[in-house]
């Protein structure tokens, strides 16, 4: 799994762990639609991404995308590649 510092991280089980100044995720597939959304309003708590969809059913593998908002607002666009570990 493609684990790019300081805005993610890769954690056991396929889950990625976002930067704790991260307030909202969004994970993008190839056309730019929307896969999965995370936020939080505590700042210093990361968002996690355990590789489902907003129904909570399991992406497939590929490539995605991170549009990563700071809380000064601050927009990071991330590309990767998500691999299920076997």
């Amino acid at each position: 799994m493609l684990t790019p510092a300081p805005h993610m991280a890769s954690r056991p089980h396929g889950i990625l762990e976002f930067n704790p100044g991260a307030v909202e995720i969004l994970i993008l597939d190839r056309r730019g639609g929307i896969v999965w959304k995370g936020s939080q309003s505590d700042l210093g708590s990361p968002i996690r991404w355990e590789g489902s969809d907003v129904r909570g059913d399991a992406v497939p593998e590929g490539a995605y995308t991170c549009k990563i908002t700071y809380a000064d607002a601050q927009i990071v666009y991330l590309p990767f590649v998500f691999i299920r570990p076997h």
